[in-house]
């Protein structure tokens, strides 16, 4: 018991908060949850028929409030259980492990509370947490890359697509106007999943000839690719000459235009499949292609958002800069942060316009937006998306060195609210102001400021020496 208490004392400290970025989105969507529950506290029309409908932007900020909430919880706990000298004390990693189930049971009460006060069935909401509690406690996805497990893919994918379809209402009220065995079901599923999750078993510290005995015994002959797919790569992966006439760091290894509209176009033929198949269980019937028009309507907000969330995401990685900088012929720290920036700007363009261009194109082949808007609508939504990618950038003008969390915090908060608002707001609605044109093209002598004003910041602040991934 007093393991347990010492290990809960954590999450009341300000350890917990500490570079714990998914805390900071919870804080700011648990803030805009509160205001659409209050707004919703004597809606009688949420009830109709004998079934609860949701509002959209409730259902949307309670799913990434919940989202986030547990994702910060669990990145304490795998902070404190995957240290490299916690297989010496089995005490600890019990305490941590007693520690985060009572924590989460206070999180998923918390959560439980806005949608109870707007009439929601208190068994269905909970069935709806245990939908998304196994998705946000995964051992690979929080904490230092160097300490985390292996990526397991097909985990992560099927994430992303759970994730994507319960961000729509509509299959949040299938799930809350589903019997009662059913909502029971999911939820020994979900609490089932996440015991498994959090389970935990350190490896042992070798010696060094037990490490290079076991190195020996995992190593594998290496496989060799055929002419043609060798070749096929070599096109795929062809970069422009500026791309690659100095050394930068792994996080713009994906700057080959041809791969990047591959990737692009394979994730807007995934989420239009989901959308259909969606659409088709929601009404009972095989797929038809009315459902792929309807589920086209959501596409490009979903690819903007995917592609925007990562155009910022090098400045959250830097173990390889120092090294990078001492190595490379850069001579000083302003002219490796100005080549940093300029290939931030090269592949950022180079996302920006083809997500442009196939969103746009998207929403004018389903009738969404009509075709005399289309060149303005393109230039709009890829002067969201380049906000989207520099306003995290402003973290480098404090005079503290910038904390990873509040980066991850606007990396998130520009994705997945600014860019999809300007997506809907440019694509449709049938009547754009004038002034929301203006405030676009605005966009532009912004990001053209701070890619002239980072790099000089950037030099000014501290790059931490971590070891390099094993």
């Amino acid at each position: 018991m007093k393991d347990t208490l010492h290990a809960l004392r954590l999450y009341a400290s300000p350890v917990f908060f500490r570079e714990n970025g998914s805390l900071v989105g919870a804080g700011f969507y648990i803030v805009l949850l509160a205001l659409q529950t209050f707004s919703h506290l004597h809606d009688t029309k949420l009830w109709q028929h004998g079934h609860f409908h949701q509002p959209t932007t409730l259902a949307t900020w309670w799913w990434l409030a919940q989202q986030m909430l547990f994702a910060g919880i669990a990145n304490q706990y795998w902070r404190q259980v995957r240290s490299p000298l916690s297989s010496l004390y089995p005490r600890m990693l019990a305490a941590e492990y007693r520690a985060i189930l009572i924590v989460l049971g206070f999180g998923i009460v918390a959560m439980l509370l806005p949608m109870l006060l707007v009439g929601a069935p208190a068994l269905n909401v909970a069935a709806l947490e245990a939908v998304s509690l196994p998705m946000t406690l995964g051992s690979d996805i929080a904490g230092p890359r160097v300490l985390r497990s292996r990526m397991r893919w097909l985990r992560l994918a099927l994430i992303m697509l759970v994730f994507i379809m319960f961000m729509i209402p509509s299959m949040q009220d299938r799930i809350l106007e589903a019997p009662w065995f059913v909502a029971l079901g999911l939820i020994v599923l979900g609490a089932t999943l996440a015991f498994i999750e959090l389970q935990h078993s350190p490896v042992p510290v070798d010696t060094p000839t037990a490490t290079a005995d076991s190195k020996a015994r995992q190593q594998k002959p290496a496989r060799t690719i055929g002419h043609r797919p060798a070749a096929v790569l070599r096109v795929l992966s062809w970069q422009p000459p500026w791309t690659r006439r100095m050394p930068v760091p792994q996080s713009f290894d994906a700057t080959a235009p041809l791969l990047s509209m591959l990737g692009i176009i394979s994730l807007t033929v995934v989420f239009m499949l989901g959308a259909t198949a969606f659409n088709a269980v929601s009404h009972r019937h095989w797929p038809q292609w009315h459902d792929a028009l309807s589920g086209a309507q959501s596409v490009p907000r979903f690819i903007c958002m995917i592609s925007a969330m990562g155009l910022s995401s090098w400045l959250l990685s830097r173990r390889d800069w120092p090294f990078l900088f001492v190595l490379g012929p850069f001579g000083n720290r302003a002219v490796f942060t100005r080549r940093l920036y300029r290939a931030h700007a090269f592949r950022a363009l180079q996302t920006v316009t083809i997500t442009a261009l196939l969103s746009t194109g998207i929403a004018c082949a389903s009738g969404m937006t009509p075709l005399s808007r289309l060149p303005a609508a393109t230039a709009a939504i890829a002067c969201a998306m380049l906000a989207a990618a520099y306003v995290p950038s402003l973290t480098v003008f404090a005079t503290r060195a910038p904390r990873p969390g509040i980066t991850q915090f606007l990396i998130t908060i520009t994705s997945t609210i600014g860019v999809q608002l300007a997506v809907a707001f440019f694509l449709e609605t049938h009547h754009v102001p004038v002034w929301s044109w203006a405030i676009a093209a605005m966009i532009v002598p912004f990001c053209i400021a701070i890619d002239r004003l980072a790099p000089a910041a950037l030099a000014r602040t501290d790059w931490p020496i971590e070891p390099p991934a094993p």
